[in-house]
């Protein structure tokens, strides 16, 4: 079963290339447009890694990683904060696991989820099988 990958962005554009680059990797895409409906799916369908933006509508990207990471049903899910935001402080007050400057390499994204996946021990849903190693985590 491929990993599922919750894209939390209220921006068409990266909704298209991010999904169009993780479905084509073999990911899942789960799409989410603004804060709450970024935690709605995250606590619905606890997806296998989590990209969120932080500037959204109704919460903020910063909002919804604190309150995933203090859920204990969704804590162990890690989360990129993906931003045009230059400051990566956002991501540690976040609590989030890994924090990626837009514009993002596509082999930056790609590479990022799956560390994150092999890093959990899920290297049935990383894409070409159980031992391939991930590019670095850029962040």
């Amino acid at each position: 079963m491929p990993a599922r990958i919750l894209v939390a962005d209220d921006d068409k554009f990266v909704h298209a290339v991010f999904g169009d680059l993780l479905a084509g990797a073999g990911y899942t895409v789960l799409p989410a447009w603004d804060g709450e409906e970024a935690l709605t799916v995250a606590r619905a369908e606890h997806p296998d890694v989590i990209l969120l933006d932080i500037m959204m509508p109704k919460r903020t990207g910063i909002q919804v990683a604190q309150d995933l990471k203090t859920d204990a049903a969704t804590r162990h899910i890690p989360i990129v904060i993906v931003s045009t935001l230059a400051d990566a402080l956002a991501a540690q007050i976040s609590r989030a696991d890994v924090y990626l400057k837009k514009p993002v390499h596509p082999d930056d994204l790609v590479g990022t989820v799956g560390k994150l996946l092999a890093a959990r021990g899920d290297a049935a849903g990383v894409p070409g099988g159980d031992a391939a190693p991930a590019p670095p985590v850029i962040g």
